[in-house]
């Protein structure tokens, strides 16, 4: 079942967590403490994204992926490439390769 956000203005903000079938037309605290409906409303929110955890095999082939990707992107691009080893580092390397042609 969802959690959804509400809005009160007696009550502010406050989340409830029913089925997607049920649809509040009253704050449920206002209806406890039997007080006249006033500016209550179900709040528009994003998807939250979920946490994988990942550990073992899948976490060691995850973090090969994502160097692959890296270095990729870093070697394609000249200036994330000086960013990642510094620029006097890329200045010495582009200088010595210079002096290699």
């Amino acid at each position: 079942m969802p959690t959804y956000l509400y809005s009160c203005e007696e009550h502010g903000e406050f989340e409830e967590f029913h089925s997607i079938n049920i649809k509040l037309e009253e704050c449920p605290k206002c209806q406890e403490e039997k007080l006249p409906l006033k500016g209550f409303k179900r709040l528009i929110t994003g998807s939250s994204k979920g946490v994988v955890i990942l550990s073992g095999h899948e976490l060691t082939s995850k973090h090969k992926e994502d160097v692959q990707k890296l270095k990729q992107e870093v070697y394609s691009d000249p200036n994330k490439y000086a960013n990642i080893v510094g620029e006097k580092r890329y200045h010495d390397i582009q200088t010595k390769m210079d002096r290699n042609k």
